[in-house]
């Protein structure tokens, strides 16, 4: 049997992972996992799919485009910024997540980064979250008539207007991966109701 994850072999008594996988997803409320490359035209893909499954549990239209745009916004991060090794092909993906517990959806994603960009990063997370939902729209003006909109510069705005989106505090962490990149985690959460 071909183990459809890798393109190998996979022995009967593996077969298990598969279900416990589908098992882990359900108990933990899983609407949508996404775990490989990132482009615009992916970004699109799983942001309408989003949208469509969210639609089909019968959430409310307002939620559905919070969380469609808050979708994008870190599905865009990821495409533009993340780092990829040129050496290690495999380690080139990248994760993005929904899920649901109770009143809560938890959008999360995760990608390398250069280590370089770590200390920069954090400080700006830090500061968004130290901002009333005030201060977000006044930043988020000042950032967009202070400096040109290139893909680069644009990583700043995205994250403010998930911060403004959300009106929660953005949780992150950076897992060192090896001396050139850290594996940046990122999450944010939207009120059901």
């Amino acid at each position: 049997m071909v183990d459809f994850f890798n393109g190998i072999e996979m022995k009967k008594e593996d077969m298990s992972f598969v279900f416990n996988l589908h098992r882990t997803m359900l108990n933990h409320k899983f609407i949508l996992i996404y775990e490989g490359e990132f482009s615009q035209d992916i970004t699109k893909i799983l942001a309408l799919m989003a949208e469509k499954k969210m639609g089909a549990i019968g959430e409310e239209s307002n939620i559905i485009k919070k969380i469609f745009g808050i979708t994008v916004e870190c599905l865009q991060n990821i495409s533009k910024h993340a780092a990829f090794p040129k050496e290690e092909l495999n380690e080139k993906s990248s994760i993005f997540t929904i899920g649901r517990d109770n009143d809560w959806y938890y959008i999360s994603t995760g990608n390398l980064i250069s280590n370089p960009e770590v200390d920069a990063l954090k400080l700006h997370l830090e500061e968004i979250n130290t901002l009333t939902q005030d201060e977000l729209k006044t930043k988020f003006k000042e950032t967009m008539s202070g400096r040109p909109i290139d893909e680069k510069s644009n990583c700043g705005l995205g994250l403010i207007e998930i911060a403004r989106k959300s009106k929660e505090k953005l949780l992150f962490d950076f897992i060192p991966f090896n001396e050139e990149y850290s594996f940046f985690l990122f999450q944010t959460k939207v009120k059901s109701n």
